[in-house]
């Protein structure tokens, strides 16, 4: 589950078949809030960023009800519609729902921008500067219980760990890639943030695999 208005990276994982299939279904701002304003309790979870869920049988059912019929025959946007608030019925009784006028957050922002572009120099002045706001503005309108610095180098140390369980690339070119350019400090990093060092995690993957 993908929230509005923030950027995410998917990762499609067959788990070692050839063969899988991968549906996306998106929702409109007016059909979210035509559903849920017919509800009395919208007290559940919102969707704030991106979350991964155990599709139930029932979940599956519903998303797969939305997709074109294999037999040729169309549906009308009417049931379609009908279709996709049944995939939002279900999921709000599992406990989430979708706001249609999400307010991104300055941290998800700069998460998103870091993410784009990992090797840059990023620091409080270069973020101000993008965002278009003065240095001191950024720094108040930052958590108390989080620094500039400190959520920079927590994404960073994030996008490392997924490619080095995802991608090809050498643990030092990962490195390079988040925005290291010493190895050792790199490995120091990664093995303070999530206990292992990378050299542990890629050898895991290989034997998974």
């Amino acid at each position: 589950m993908i929230a509005k208005d923030t950027k995410w990276d998917v990762v499609n994982d067959p788990n070692g078949s050839n063969i899988y299939e991968a549906i996306a279904l998106s929702m409109s701002d007016e059909l979210i809030a035509s559903f849920y304003s017919k509800l009395l309790n919208t007290s559940q979870q919102v969707v704030s960023t991106a979350m991964t869920i155990f599709a139930s049988e029932l979940l599956s059912e519903q998303l797969l009800r939305t997709l074109p019929s294999t037999g040729g025959r169309s549906i009308s946007d009417m049931m379609l519609q009908h279709r996709i608030q049944e995939v939002l019925l279900c999921l709000h009784e599992m406990g989430y729902i979708f706001s249609p006028s999400l307010d991104v957050s300055l941290v998800t922002q700069i998460r998103s921008v870091v993410m784009e572009r990992p090797s840059s120099q990023w620091d409080v002045k270069s973020l101000a500067n993008h965002f278009h706001m003065s240095e001191s503005t950024l720094r108040r309108r930052m958590p108390q219980d989080t620094t500039v610095a400190a959520l920079i180098k927590e994404t960073r140390l994030e996008l490392a760990l997924g490619l080095l369980q995802t991608s090809p690339l050498s643990i030092g070119e990962v490195a390079d890639y988040c925005g290291w350019s010493s190895h050792s400090r790199f490995t120091d990093s990664f093995q303070k943030r999530w206990g292992v060092t990378p050299s542990v995690v890629r050898s895991r993957l290989k034997e998974l695999g």
